[in-house]
């Protein structure tokens, strides 16, 4: 009988120590891991706040007046505020007033956030994971401002369910404990047994369909229904509680998505307008569509002959310039850089969303940077003392547009075209070509002309017109090309000594025209060939 009972505290003894490892492992393990994936959900969410409010500031021209920071602050956080678990704070660095929420001005942030905050930034690190008593966060000082925002999970919240977890394993603890010393050596076999037949309906996993109790309670009797009842609970929650975790993880994910479209869309300087419109639901279809556009290619021709007499830095800053007057320009008419390589540069407009009058924004913005060169060669800005001269090719037709890894671009080949009709303008020796004869006369205020009949390099069309327009208007053009067009028409028809006096006609009009000088060229090299 002693025997017995020694064995039955032995027993006791190593239940106790082995609830005792699992409890504490369960608590230990899962609550570190618990509170890393919770920091790192924190600090990211943390970093695409920052990143909005910091591309909301700086496209709006009053950014350091003290409403519009509070507003922008509101607008981004509103947003990124989860409420129920999720929660944003911001304040003022020094006095600890709150910005956000904004429920009354005269509310200060707790003094043992603003205490451990400030050792932080004493030891020099301006953000951080902050582990409070109520709070687990992370802070970021933004210095700009002189605000701190910080974003928090309250305790409470984060370990509801590993506390209840931990309250029914100790639960079970207890009534295993009890069970084992008040019972005889007959009902501890029994409850042996029954630990043996758990194990074995449960093998492979405990979210199953079946029900324990089922066929369990008629060979042990009804006594252990409520134990296995709870335990049936238990594993129900569980898997509900999985399932609601594993939504919200899909629904953060899907968010973050849209979120880094959203910010790359900002970086390429997008239209207020367009980006307003935008929301969770439409971001994907209107980052990622088809759709009629306009590109332009723009180069400035013979810039790589005198770089290796400039100063690198002369260099990158006159481009550095250029590069911001034409993301400024094509950005405030629906357009963008759609991408760059120093002296080269392809801008789009219509974009995000379809507008027709993307075509006469082209247009103008080849005006404008035009301008803007011949600005620059007859002022100070033109440091290096060489005058530029620019080409560009336009095109109009279907692109696909969409973000690709860290970037938002337009493809397809109306980009390819426009980058083809550069090389057009290059060789004429024109400022402006094209090959959308149809959208000219829809815009309808352009002077144009036909240049020549060229390649298209595809078999079912092998050849197309390619045009100019004329940027620069005087009361000659009218005349030029109306002579242009029939001097054109003359050579095709093989009337060579016609189009030369058309030609000769066209350059005394305007002085010099390249175009008029090639095919001169040509219908002399006829002539003589005929001859």
């Amino acid at each position: 009988m002693k025997a017995t009972r020694k064995l039955i505290i032995n027993t006791v003894s190593v239940t106790i120590l082995f609830f005792t490892l699992i409890v504490f492992s369960l608590y230990f393990f899962y609550t570190q891991d618990l509170k890393n994936r919770e920091i790192d959900l924190i600090r990211e969410v943390g970093k695409f706040l920052l990143s909005t409010v910091e591309e909301r500031l700086t496209i709006v021209k009053d950014k350091g007046s003290e409403e519009i920071i509070r507003d922008t602050i509101a607008y981004a956080a509103d947003y990124y505020d989860l409420g129920e678990h999720i929660h944003i704070l911001v304040f003022h660095s020094d006095t600890g007033a709150i910005v956000y929420p904004f429920y009354s001005t005269a509310r200060k942030v707790d003094t043992g956030i603003l205490t451990n905050i400030n050792q932080y930034i004493a030891r020099g690190t301006f953000e951080g994971g902050l582990y409070l008593k109520e709070q687990l966060g992370y802070f970021f000082r933004y210095k700009n401002e002189r605000l701190t925002f910080f974003i928090y999970t309250r305790t409470g919240e984060l370990f509801k369910y590993r506390n209840q977890l931990i309250y029914l394993i100790a639960g079970l603890f207890v009534m295993c404990v009890l069970s084992l010393l008040i019972v005889e050596n007959g009902m501890l076999r029994t409850f042996r047994h029954l630990i043996r037949e758990l194990m074995r309906r449960f093998e492979g996993g405990p979210l199953r369909k079946q029900k324990v109790v089922e066929g369990v309670t008629d060979r042990y009797g009804p006594e252990v229904e409520g134990l296995l009842g709870g335990y049936n609970k238990l594993i129900t929650n569980s898997a509900s509680f999985l399932k609601r975790l594993e939504g919200k993880l899909k629904k953060c994910l899907k968010q973050r998505e849209n979120l880094k479209k959203l910010i790359i869309l900002y970086r390429k300087h997008i239209a207020n307008k367009e980006l307003l419109s935008l929301n969770e639901s439409n971001v994907s279809n209107i980052t990622s569509r088809r759709q009629d556009v306009a590109s332009m290619s723009l180069e400035l021709v013979g810039f790589l002959e005198p770089i290796g007499e400039l100063y690198p830095q002369v260099i990158t800053e006159e481009l550095g310039y250029l590069h911001s007057f034409l993301k400024k320009e094509s950005s405030s008419h629906g357009g963008m850089i759609n991408f760059s390589n120093g002296y080269f540069f392809n801008l789009v407009y219509g974009v995000p969303s379809y507008d027709e009058m993307a075509f006469p924004s082209a247009i103008n913005g080849s005006k404008a940077a035009l301008d803007f060169i011949e600005s620059r060669n007859s002022s100070g800005q033109n440091r290096s003392g060489i005058k530029w001269e620019m080409k560009i090719g336009l095109s109009y037709g279907p692109g696909v547009t969409g973000t690709v890894g860290d970037s938002y671009v337009v493809i397809g080949e109306v980009v390819d075209k426009s980058m083809k009709m550069l090389e057009h303008a290059k060789f004429y020796g024109v400022a402006l070509a094209t090959d959308s004869e149809t959208e000219i006369k829809k815009y309808g205020k352009a002077k144009y002309r036909r240049l020549d009949l060229v390649s298209t390099g595809h078999d079912t069309l092998p050849e197309a017109y390619v045009y100019e327009i004329f940027l620069q208007d005087d009361n000659r053009t009218d005349n030029a090309i109306k002579l242009y067009s029939h001097g054109l028409e003359m050579f095709f028809e093989g009337k060579y000594d016609v189009a030369l006096y058309d030609f000769k006609k066209v350059k005394k009009l305007l002085g010099e025209d390249n175009p008029s000088d090639i095919f001169l060229e040509r219908c002399d090299r006829l002539i003589r060939g005929s001859s």
